[in-house]
C-alpha cells in the first residue's frame, strides 16, 4: 500500500484544527451548547492528548519489537484534568509539534515498516498502518463536532 496520501491527510490535520478554532473566544470555546457534551476547549485538548499517546505509540512500534502500548481512558483525563486551565493556542503547539515532528519519520519509512506491530493493552495487535489510518481520521473526526457547536454558537 502507498502511505503517502495517508501521511499527506496526516499533516495537514493540524491546520484543520486551528481553522476549526480561529476566530473563537474563551467563551465560545468554555460554552456546552449541547449539554451533556464536552466543550470545544475539552474537545481540543482531548485532541492534543490523543495525539501525544498515539504520535508516541507509532514512534515506540518502530523503534522497538513489538512493544506493549498502553491505552488511556479519554473519559477519566476529561474528568479530572481541568480543561478550562490549558489554553487553546498551547493545544494547537502541541499538536503542531507532535505531528510536525512525526511526519518526517513517517516519510522516511519503508513500506515494510508499516508493518511493524505492537500490542495494545486493550486492543491487541496493530500495526503502524493500521494506526496511522485510525490516528490520522481521529482529529477531523473531532474536528466536525467543533464545527458544528460552532454553528450552534452562530460563529
Amino acid at each position: 500500500m502507498d502511505f503517502l496520501p495517508l501521511i499527506d491527510r496526516y499533516a495537514r490535520g493540524p491546520g484543520e484544527l486551528r481553522a476549526s478554532v480561529s476566530g473563537l473566544s474563551n467563551a465560545d470555546v468554555d460554552a456546552f451548547p449541547v449539554p451533556g457534551t464536552w466543550s470545544i476547549r475539552q474537545i481540543v485538548v482531548h485532541v492534543m492528548h490523543a495525539e501525544l499517546f498515539n504520535a508516541t505509540r507509532i514512534l515506540q512500534t518502530f523503534a522497538e519489537e513489538h512493544p506493549l502500548v498502553m491505552n488511556w481512558d479519554e473519559n477519566l483525563f476529561a474528568s479530572r484534568i481541568p480543561a478550562e486551565h490549558i489554553p487553546i493556542e498551547a493545544c494547537l503547539l502541541a499538536v503542531d509539534g507532535v505531528r510536525g515532528t512525526t511526519v518526517p519519520v513517517l516519510r522516511a519509512m519503508k513500506p515494510d515498516d508499516f508493518e511493524r506491530v505492537c500490542v495494545h493493552s486493550r486492543a491487541g495487535k496493530r500495526n503502524i498502518g493500521e494506526m496511522l489510518s485510525y490516528f490520522t481520521d481521529h482529529l477531523p473526526h473531532h474536528v466536525k463536532f467543533i464545527d458544528m457547536k460552532r454553528k450552534l454558537l452562530g460563529r
